[in-house]
């Protein structure tokens, strides 16, 4: 496995330690490797949620009424069709 050396301040590598030492992790490197898998999830959310704006920016002006774009998200909703609005 890939290693890194990496330097941190006093304060960083005392966070560190008590998040390792807190029971949730085996060692800093689990809750480093843990931190990683986080901002990768939610870097796809971003992502995610950028191209749905891009979509609906593309997509125009609705001529729907404000009350049926809403009531069309709460028909999905109540449906469960799996498309999120």
């Amino acid at each position: 496995m890939p290693s890194v050396t990496i330097s941190l301040t006093d304060q960083e590598q005392e966070w560190l330690d008590t998040q390792a030492e807190s029971g949730r992790y085996r060692n800093s490197n689990d809750y480093l490797r843990n931190l990683i898998h986080k901002d990768r999830e939610r870097a796809v959310k971003i992502a995610t949620m950028q191209k749905r704006v891009d979509e609906a920016i593309s997509s125009g002006i609705s001529d729907r009424s404000l009350d049926e774009i809403w009531e069309e998200a709460r028909r999905k909703a109540t449906a469960g069709d799996g498309d999120p609005v």
